[in-house]
Order: structure tokens, then C-alpha cells, then sequence
């Protein structure tokens, strides 16, 4: 993610509705990160529009293991490969805390 100073964090194994403890990284490692693990695994236009995402404040990337269960039904015909899930939004800086060099995304309503 990127925070409202323009600062870049990961984090692995974030759980929806938790807490997650994110470390500070370059831009330079945030790129190599989407390059390896999302750009190669998507069509054009979606790249595109994700590239777009990449010099905002405030917006987060993840890649999810197996689809959420938000995610939407499909035919049952269809046989996936993988449940591999993008998800990318804007998150409130009022949901992060930085402490000790680490950034807490808190779980909605809650406070450390």
C-alpha cells in the first residue's frame, strides 16, 4: 500500500476485518512486487488501469490466496486454475497507525 505521505508498505497474510503489521519499503521494491506477482497474470487494459493505482495516496493492493467470500459465483462449467484475487481500494488514514517503524492497518471500529 501507499500511504498518504507517499510512503510504501507490505505486509504478508493480512485477514480481512483484522489487524495487519505492515513494513516500510521503496518504490522501487513495491514495483518489482507487482511486476513479478500481478503483471504478468493479467490482460493489458486491467495492467493499465492498475499502473494508474501505482502513484496514489492512500491506496492498497492485495492478492488474496483463494477468492473471498464476497467474491461473486460463476458457472459452475468454468474450471479455475487458481482463486487468485485482486483486491484495491483507497484506505482512510484514520485506519493506520505507525509505530516503530511499522504501520497497524486496524480493523474497522478498533483502536490499538
Amino acid at each position: 500500500m501507499r500511504d498518504e505521505n507517499g510512503q510504501y508498505w507490505h505486509g504478508d497474510h493480512a485477514v480481512a476485518g483484522g489487524e495487519a503489521t505492515l513494513q516500510p519499503v521503496s518504490r522501487n521494491t513495491f514495483l518489482r512486487w507487482r511486476r513479478e506477482t500481478l503483471d504478468a497474470h493479467m490482460g493489458p487494459k486491467l495492467r493499465n488501469a492498475l499502473h494508474r493505482l501505482d502513484d496514489r495516496h492512500g491506496v492498497f493492493i492485495a492478492l488474496a490466496e483463494r477468492a473471498p467470500d464476497f467474491a461473486a459465483e460463476t458457472l459452475p462449467g468454468i474450471n479455475w486454475k487458481s482463486q487468485n484475487t485482486l483486491i484495491f481500494g483507497h484506505l482512510p488514514w484514520a485506519a493506520m497507525t505507525a509505530r516503530d517503524g511499522t504501520l497497524i492497518l486496524q480493523a474497522a471500529g478498533h483502536t490499538p
